[in-house]
């Protein structure tokens, strides 16, 4: 009997490749979807993280300075709009103008509506817009080396990024105005 020697082919059969092949390309597909998911929501939250900061710079101006002011006064029936006297004596004014906060000088005393003040600055960047700014002012004026005014300072902020997922903010603070001397 002649010896036959069987030899063993090593392989994959086309069928083998085929669903190797495909569970290999979903997988993939699988990890570059999570990938691109991923990437969208940082942008999106680098974008949310600025408009954030943008507009705490804004409120910490505007606290600092009212915290030294005096004479606070809503000038604005709807609350959108605050004038006082700062610690440099200056009469100025934080109200809401083309979608962002601004601050203004009074040029016409004695300052009691928005259209005596001039040379409004904004204070947000142009990627972030302002949709709301209201102050609610609290003062006891029988009192007024005890309870100092409080400013409460509600702001509503959206990125200007259409493909942001945290398009809409909301930040209040609250300003208490240092004791004025009687």
């Amino acid at each position: 009997m002649k010896n036959v020697k069987l030899q063993s082919e090593a392989g994959f059969t086309i069928v083998e490749l085929l669903v190797a092949m495909s569970i290999f390309v979903s997988v993939l597909g699988i990890i570059i979807g999570i990938f691109v998911g991923s990437l969208r929501a940082e942008r999106s939250l680098v974008s949310f993280m600025g408009i954030n900061d943008n507009a705490s710079l804004a409120l910490e101006q505007m606290a600092r300075e009212m915290r030294t002011g005096i004479d606070f006064a809503l000038i604005d029936p709807t609350g959108s709009a605050i004038a006082f006297k700062n610690g440099q004596g200056e009469t100025v004014a934080y109200m809401l103008e083309n979608d962002a906060i601004a601050r203004g000088v009074c040029v016409v005393p004695p300052c009691g509506s928005t259209s005596q003040f001039s040379d409004f600055t904004a204070l947000t960047g142009n990627r972030v817009t302002v949709s709301r700014l209201f102050f609610d002012l609290v003062h006891l004026d029988f009192f007024p080396e005890v309870w100092p005014p409080r400013i409460t300072i509600r702001v509503g902020i959206e990125s200007e990024d259409p493909d942001s997922l945290f398009a809409h903010n909301d930040i209040q603070t609250t300003v208490s105005a240092r004791a004025q001397e009687p």
